[in-house]
């Protein structure tokens, strides 16, 4: 109960921040990854670049899909599918209204601010790691649980061979 207190909170400023930025950011992140490959493979480029909409809408999905689904299922476990929705619901709402809420409450410098980080996104290597962030969070979380199930798997045949003699 005490470590699920202290994790909560952190998942849920995580998928925060994930929701927000996915939003702002993949946008110039796929365009710089894009852009960076003309020197290099300028067919490619020409390739990617008509179709570069369809290549957002994949990196978003994958950020939506750990955001709304792996996450959750991580914060509430194996809890009700009517709280998952509810949790999902006002978090998805907070990224949408993120930007009028900010403006609102700071005016719109603040919110000029915080898309001033994109800058840091005209750097391929690091557009590129941030596109491939929610893979990594997906691999991870599926490394840790899949490692989870064995070490149960083994401490339950331990018990019931302890129990058997």
């Amino acid at each position: 109960m005490v470590r699920a207190a202290l994790t909560t909170p952190l998942y849920i400023s995580s998928i925060w921040v994930l929701l927000i930025t996915y939003q702002m950011f993949t946008s110039v992140a796929v365009i710089s990854v894009v852009q960076s490959i003309g020197p290099f493979f300028p067919s490619i480029q020409e390739l990617l670049m008509p179709r570069i909409d369809r290549i957002e809408f994949m990196y978003s999905f994958a950020w939506i899909w750990v955001m709304t689904s792996l996450i959750p299922s991580l914060i509430l476990k194996r809890k009700s599918a009517l709280l998952q929705f509810v949790v999902v619901l006002m978090l998805t709402f907070l990224a949408v209204e993120f930007g009028n809420i900010l403006s609102f409450a700071f005016g719109g410098e603040f919110v000029e601010q915080i898309f001033g980080v994109t800058v840091l996104l005209g750097n391929p290597w690091l557009a590129a790691l941030y596109l491939f962030s929610p893979f990594l969070i997906i691999l991870s979380v599926d490394f840790y649980e899949r490692r989870k199930k064995k070490l149960e798997e083994k401490s339950q045949l331990s018990s019931q061979t302890s129990e058997s003699e």
